[in-house]
């Protein structure tokens, strides 16, 4: 009995990640590249800058103010079990495109963007920090 009670949570499982890739792009499929901070566009240098000093804890961080309307992050829960435990990943809605986008969980926050690109920390804890978000590396991805 328990081991057909595991299968069917298998199941519902992956049903629910094939529901969620059929209508959006995991960013693993984007085009993306590695950088370092002085390699971020200025704006966005000076909005993690900004956010260090103010202690931000946002997940979406938009450098251009215009964007909140334009994207929504959510996050997905399983069926089975406390909501609050288990995340399936978290989706950012492009609203003017009609696009969904699949960030793995267990992807480092905030996300910063700007211009149709998503930038995400490759690390945890970079606001409040300290400097240490200028040594990091950050991954750029180009949204469809």
């Amino acid at each position: 009995m328990k081991k057909f009670f595991f299968f069917l949570l298998v199941v519902i499982v992956i049903c629910m990640i094939a529901l969620l890739n059929k209508y959006a792009y995991p960013l693993c499929m984007l085009k993306n590249r590695a950088m370092t901070f002085n390699e971020l566009p200025s704006e966005v240098q000076i909005l993690i800058e900004r956010s260090t000093k103010e202690g931000s804890r946002q997940d979406i961080l938009y450098v251009n103010m215009a964007d909140t309307s334009y994207y929504k992050a959510e996050e997905v829960y399983s069926p089975i079990g406390p909501p609050s435990l288990w995340i399936l990943c978290v989706t950012l809605d492009d609203k003017r495109k009609s696009q969904r986008y699949i960030v793995n969980r267990y992807s480092p926050t905030p996300y910063f963007i700007l211009k149709n690109r998503l930038y995400i920390p490759k690390e945890y804890n970079i606001i409040g920090g300290g400097d240490s978000f200028r040594e990091i590396q950050y991954t750029e991805y180009e949204l469809k």
